[in-house]
């Protein structure tokens, strides 16, 4: 089940971004805690349209979760744990269907892109060498990593062509009802012309998700999914 764990770690480079995924990719123990665990436990934890998902997988992205959030997974109580292993096995269910989607789509994805994204993912690192151990700290080759990068790149193509995102806008009203919103709740940020633009781009930040969100709820709908913890 190795692909399925290196696509929710490359998800996690595109959604989350790379500074994220180097943050977590650095730290050797750990990586070598992670490891130990992956070869230890491979026990089914959901199934999705037949596409089993493993404790592995789950452990993967919840330690991601936690870690976006600012929660160190060791000093949490069983409570948020089990809220943060809830939200994570969301996430996976929810990438899962898009990427089945998306792999069945008749979109495609240049290799030119695919090499931005890889050559993006190295500069990060101080050489080569460096990036091939962080690649052997996860168990994952470069091959696989490309490959991993391509279904992840495949889904924003695929949702970008059933939903026109870069298309999205905000009328001057939407913007205008979002920062007096913000205003309610924060009086010190700046007057609307000041800040007009980052206001927009919550908007449409909001209307994406919102639209994504309704994509997949339809994909669940019509899915077959077994959660199994």
């Amino acid at each position: 089940m190795k692909k399925q764990s290196v696509f929710i770690l490359v998800a996690a480079i595109l959604i989350l971004g790379i500074g994220f995924f180097l943050a977590s990719s650095s730290d050797d123990g750990q990586n070598a805690q992670n490891q130990d665990i992956a070869g230890q436990n491979d026990d089914v934890v959901a199934v999705v349209n037949g596409e089993e998902i493993t404790r592995v997988d789950l452990d993967v992205i919840t330690s991601q979760v936690a870690l976006q959030q600012g929660i160190d997974i060791a000093e949490i109580d069983e409570q948020t744990q089990n809220q943060i292993e809830s939200q994570s096995i969301e996430a996976i269910v929810n990438q899962t269907l898009l990427g089945q989607v998306a792999e069945n789509s008749e979109v495609d994805v240049p290799e030119s892109e695919i090499d931005n994204q890889i050559n993006m993912i190295k500069e990060q690192f101080q050489s080569e060498e460096a990036f091939q151990e962080a690649l052997a700290m996860e168990n994952v080759t470069e091959e696989e990593l490309r490959e991993q990068v391509r279904e992840g790149l495949l889904i924003e193509t695929y949702l970008e062509q059933e939903l026109s995102l870069s298309e999205t806008a905000a009328t001057e009203e939407e913007v205008t009802q979002a920062y007096e919103q913000i205003t309610s709740a924060n009086q010190e940020i700046g007057t609307l012309d000041e800040i007009f633009e980052q206001i927009e781009n919550i908007v449409i930040q909001q209307k994406n998700s919102e639209a994504i969100n309704q994509l997949i709820q339809e994909l669940r709908d019509g899915a077959e999914i077994q959660v199994l913890i």
